[in-house]
């Protein structure tokens, strides 16, 4: 850290949001897609179809898809009927989870650095955030994995304090 100033007046207390079942009421919708695209065609899913595919990424899914119930389909056209499923529920249905409008605001008056880090589809949540208002206050999106390394890097300040703030799957204070 040579030639870096830690004043306590340059240190800047940071939040960094996970998307996806933090800000966005979205987990549910992700939980209930395989059954609702298998039904979509006109395929009884089996109720432990979210569980089955919980850990693979979509091309996995679609090939698990297309091996188990949809074999007249390629896995491209199974990627591309879930995609546009995903796009239409960012565009239309996902919503902001009780009281984060406040708490974003609120720490927008307070100074606070904002970023949401997300694996998620940089484009569907530019299009959700700017439908849901969240593009109209200071808060960056960074697209990478782990989200603290990409928050870090882009605000380029040593923290007195931080916090993350994500789902279930990461500690609420992993960044203290």
């Amino acid at each position: 850290m040579t030639g870096m100033n830690t004043s306590n007046e340059d240190r800047r207390i940071g939040c960094i949001f996970d998307a996806d079942g933090t800000l966005l009421d979205s987990m549910g919708f992700w939980q209930a897609l395989p059954q609702r695209f298998l039904e979509s065609r006109q395929i009884a899913a089996p109720a432990d179809i979210s569980k089955v595919l919980a850990d693979m990424s979509l091309p996995e899914s679609c090939a698990y898809l297309h091996q188990q119930y949809l074999g007249e389909l390629s896995t491209e056209d199974i990627r591309q009927e879930i995609t546009a499923m995903i796009r239409q529920a960012y565009a239309e249905q996902i919503t902001l989870k009780p009281g984060v409008m406040a708490l974003l605001s609120g720490l927008q008056e307070k100074g606070i650095v904002m970023c949401v880090a997300s694996t998620s589809d940089q484009l569907l949540l530019e299009m959700c955030f700017q439908r849901l208002g969240i593009s109209s206050l200071r808060v960056d999106l960074k697209f990478s994995s782990p989200p603290a390394t990409s928050f870090a890097f882009r605000v380029s300040v040593i923290f007195l304090r931080g916090v993350l703030l994500a789902d279930n799957r990461l500690p609420s204070n992993a960044f203290m």
